[in-house]
């Protein structure tokens, strides 16, 4: 990048009105105006939030869980699935909720009825539900990972979510959702939270 190229950016950054209600993208523009017009053209999106602050990165470390104990450590440690099929709802904007969830039960309950027929199949079927569960939660880290322009890649996530399952769960849902206090979704006299 050479020097009129970088005083561009920088004009172009303090010339732009941000927005503290909503996240504003803001396109910077790092083309070359002395080489030809053959080269493609670069344009890069940088996330600010309300306080001018850049969101690239993970709400907390990824053994972070006591920060937000309820509900993101909770959730994901007792009832995971279901806080997958929640956070795979949120993102998507659909009614994915209950179809996944029946998706897994239905997966799930097969194998048990044909655990007395074929204890292989019935294995095959259990953990075949899981490892649908286990694809979900992938997608949901890979997705906010994609949305707020989190350094990482997919070859990561699909580790973190394998082998740190519970903890890869909070850590997606404490972002997703901006969760930052021990107990952020309780309420206290329907005001203020604990």
């Amino acid at each position: 990048m050479n020097l009129n190229a970088f005083f561009n950016v920088i004009l172009l950054y303090m010339s732009t009105k941000l927005d503290n209600e909503t996240m504003t993208d803001i396109p910077i523009n790092l083309s070359n105006t002395t080489e030809p017009l053959v080269k493609q053209e670069q344009v890069y999106m940088i996330k600010i939030d309300e306080q001018n602050l850049y969101t690239n990165k993970w709400s907390g470390g990824l053994c972070d869980c006591f920060n937000n104990m309820y509900p993101s450590m909770c959730c994901s440690i007792i009832t995971p699935n279901i806080y997958i099929a929640l956070m795979h709802n949120y993102i998507n904007s659909k009614n994915s909720f209950s179809s996944i969830i029946v998706v897994y039960l239905f997966i799930n309950t097969l194998g048990y009825f044909i655990f007395s027929y074929s204890k292989t199949w019935s294995a095959i079927l259990i953990y075949s539900a899981n490892l649908f569960m286990l694809f979900i939660g992938y997608h949901v880290r890979t997705t906010i990972r994609k949305q707020r322009n989190i350094p990482g890649s997919n070859c990561e996530d699909a580790f973190v979510t394998l082998f740190c399952t519970p903890c890869s769960i909070a850590q997606s849902g404490r972002t997703l959702y901006n969760h930052d206090k021990i107990c952020d979704s309780l309420k206290y006299n329907n005001s203020d939270y604990i």
